[in-house]
């Protein structure tokens, strides 16, 4: 890791746990070693291998760190769903280029601030623009075609001025989840 704020080393650990509407139970828990945190399909093949063959896993939900085609690859192998934070990696970029000029345009059309992000984010909510599913990227040239959902999602920020306070950011997830892209944030939550 860089060294931030003081300190020069950090635990790196996976953590697995089922999720139901209103409960997460933490069920299994390993600390990665610096050989086994550049294979992530040999982590990821672990747990799924410790894990009682009773748990009927439907849907898997994973953070940015396991964004590659090795890992979707893994998870379509066995027909599971998945909804994973997206890396901005080149093909994401333009994806996301494209939407954010879409709304840009029709915003600049209603005389929509594109500074304030505040604005344009309670703009698009209003408009119903906040969701986005594009559909079939890649993350390299011969990797996995999937979907990627993108949203609008208010987050509060550190700024001590009331009227700064709130902001919306764009997120964006890896899914295969044929569930409506409101739904696949929903789904994320629970993460």
């Amino acid at each position: 890791m860089k060294r931030k704020k003081g300190t020069s080393y950090c635990i790196c650990f996976l953590l697995a746990s089922i999720t139901t509407n209103k409960i997460r139970c933490p069920i299994y828990t390993k600390l990665v070693t610096k050989t086994e945190y550049s294979d992530k399909v040999g982590l990821l093949a672990k747990i799924w291998f410790i894990l009682p063959k009773s748990f009927l896993i439907e849907r898997v939900y994973l953070d940015r760190w396991f964004c590659e085609d090795p890992i979707i690859e893994f998870l379509e192998d066995r027909g599971l769903e998945y909804v994973i934070a997206a890396k901005r990696v080149k093909s994401v970029k333009t994806s996301l280029a494209e939407v954010r000029a879409c709304v840009e345009q029709l915003a600049t059309l209603s005389d929509v601030d594109l500074e304030d992000r505040l604005a344009l984010g309670q703009w698009c909510r209003k408009r119903g623009l906040n969701t986005f599913k594009v559909r079939y990227i890649t993350l390299k040239k011969r990797g996995t075609p999937t979907t990627l959902v993108a949203a609008f999602v208010r987050v509060r920020s550190h700024n001590r001025d009331p009227a700064r306070r709130w902001s919306y950011t764009l997120y964006l997830y890896v899914t295969n989840c044929k569930v409506s892209t409101r739904y696949v944030i929903k789904l994320y939550s629970k993460r």
